[in-house]
């Protein structure tokens, strides 16, 4: 009855376009899938004429369109990326969710499409840094032909952003926004690692505090890092560590700290740790004196002598002595010198030649006999050559 009823409606309609002097539309979708736009008007010589055009493959590819654009709307809402497309006027004519988070901009001002004038004023007030906001406005504006694109990084609250500005052929721009905070932290973090070990090994201070948990930056990787480097392997290191389970006082160890520390604790208990631990490698230190011929290192009261005449020498030059009296009779090569010396940040070609000349003069000149001897394509050592066997 339904049925009976609605076709009654239609042929109404339908009967209507006789007495109705205007044109009428109307779609007519068959049931074998097809739908037609039929256009009725009467004729001037009475009478209605149909107009029946075949519309099926055109909403199909409208609807297929219409899905397409709003499957690319749902990636582009939930994109992590902020994106932004603005027009060859500079107006904004599309964005995402995402970028408007980043810089904190209410849609309903977006929907605007405001100029990238005041979309450049607003991100350098948030950026640490404008001069980035200023390169993307300049990259959209410019005029020249031969835009190109250009990438670089925002500081943004407690955010690290990397943007890229890419020129479309039709004159538009396109801008993308990704967070890379945590990979900038890293990186961060490898620096201030770098920087802590290089501070280490150019000062040689008398002992170590790391906290296993710096900001940016593992105590436990640096301990390992300064226990492994032969330049600095012989300073005392103490860990400081709010962590107290044994786990956590094994690894700090296994990384070769001389001492755990855990906090809270009292100054005057860390104070008496580090003279403990001082005191304990400058005995270690003071036990080593060497002697070649006449020629006497005593590297614990840090003291050397030939004939009973004391050297006057550089701490690299103490150092580069105690090397070479310590292997002696072997020769040393001039790269296990300098990474024991300075470790992996080597010095320029000329520094150890300089060092070595100044050792000659203070081990060798004025007396008859030469201890200190270079090797051609070997390198150095320290050896009274009459008291070696003969070959």
């Amino acid at each position: 009855m339904a049925h009976i009823d609605h076709y009654r409606e239609w042929r109404a309609r339908q009967l209507t376009a006789y007495t109705t002097i205007e044109p009428r539309e109307d779609w007519w979708h068959l049931p074998d899938g097809r739908t037609l736009h039929v256009v009725c008007e009467q004729h001037p010589f009475g009478g209605v004429t149909y107009l029946y055009e075949n519309v099926t493959d055109e909403l199909a590819l409208e609807s297929r369109y219409n899905e397409l654009i709003g499957v690319q709307r749902e990636t582009l809402d939930n994109l992590e990326e902020g994106i932004a497309l603005l027009g060859s006027d500079g107006r904004l004519k599309l964005y995402n969710p995402a970028f408007a988070r980043f810089w904190q901009l209410d849609p309903e001002v977006l929907d605007t499409q405001p100029h990238i004038e005041e979309l450049a004023q607003h991100g350098g007030q948030l950026a640490t840094d404008s001069g980035s906001w200023d390169e993307v406005r300049y990259s959209v504006t410019r005029l020249d032909a031969e835009r190109k694109p250009i990438t670089g990084k925002i500081d943004v609250s407690n955010h690290v952003l990397q943007f890229v500005a890419v020129p479309l052929p039709d004159g538009n721009t396109l801008l993308t926004f990704a967070d890379i905070s945590d990979s900038a932290r890293m990186e961060r973090a490898l620096r201030d690692r770098a920087d802590a070990l290089e501070a280490v090994q150019r000062t040689r201070p008398d002992i170590v505090l790391l906290d296993v948990m710096m900001p940016g930056i593992d105590g436990i990787e640096v301990c390992r890092r300064i226990k492994g480097n032969p330049a600095t392997q012989h300073i005392p290191v103490i860990m400081v560590t709010a962590l107290d389970q044994p786990e956590d006082r094994v690894r700090g160890l296994e990384a070769g700290a001389d001492d755990y520390l855990i906090k809270p604790f009292a100054i005057q208990e860390l104070e008496a740790r580090i003279r403990a631990l001082i005191r304990r490698e400058r005995r270690q230190v003071s036990t080593e004196v060497y002697k070649v011929a006449d020629l006497i290192l005593d590297t614990g009261s840090l003291r050397a002598t030939r004939g009973g005449h004391d050297l006057t020498l550089s701490p690299i030059a103490l150092r580069l002595l105690g090397i070479l009296m310590r292997e002696s009779p072997r020769v040393v090569t001039r790269r296990d010198i300098e990474r024991e010396i300075w470790g992996d940040e080597l010095p320029e070609s000329d520094t150890l030649r300089s060092h070595l000349y100044n050792l000659r003069k203070a081990v060798d000149r004025g007396f008859e006999k030469q201890l200190l001897h270079t090797v051609q394509t070997a390198g150095y050592r320290i050896v009274d050559l009459d008291e070696q066997p003969k070959a």
